[in-house]
């Protein structure tokens, strides 16, 4: 639940990174509320304004963790625009969003 919140509390933090673990935890929860908030919504007949509130308010936090995520695998902003593409697209980031964590050396010496 830690990871859940610490994207809420950096919902406006497009610039640093996010490790691997904490992105694909976010998502595991957010998924998990969503399934249980349609499930509510099922059992109640609720005509699904539960679900789209919550979209709504994670819509934010998701991009802005989605971002830092892209940031931390080396890869820039404008890869986001590959979701642009039906349905590869998304596998595409799916993948991109999987690779590990860049490693940065550009302080050390070449050779070393």
């Amino acid at each position: 639940m830690y990871w859940y919140l610490d994207a809420f509390r950096h919902y406006a933090d497009f610039t640093s990174l996010t490790q691997r673990r904490a992105f694909w935890m976010f998502v595991f929860i957010s998924v998990l509320i969503s399934l249980f908030i349609a499930t509510i919504e099922i059992l109640t007949n609720n005509p699904g304004w539960l679900d789209l509130i919550y979209s709504v308010i994670a819509l934010t936090p998701t991009l802005a963790i989605t971002v830092r995520r892209l940031r931390d695998t080396g890869l820039s902003l404008w890869w986001f625009l590959v979701l642009l593409i039906p349905g590869f697209g998304l596998l595409v980031m799916l993948v991109l969003l999987s690779l590990p964590s860049q490693t940065y050396t550009a302080h050390q010496p070449k050779g070393v």
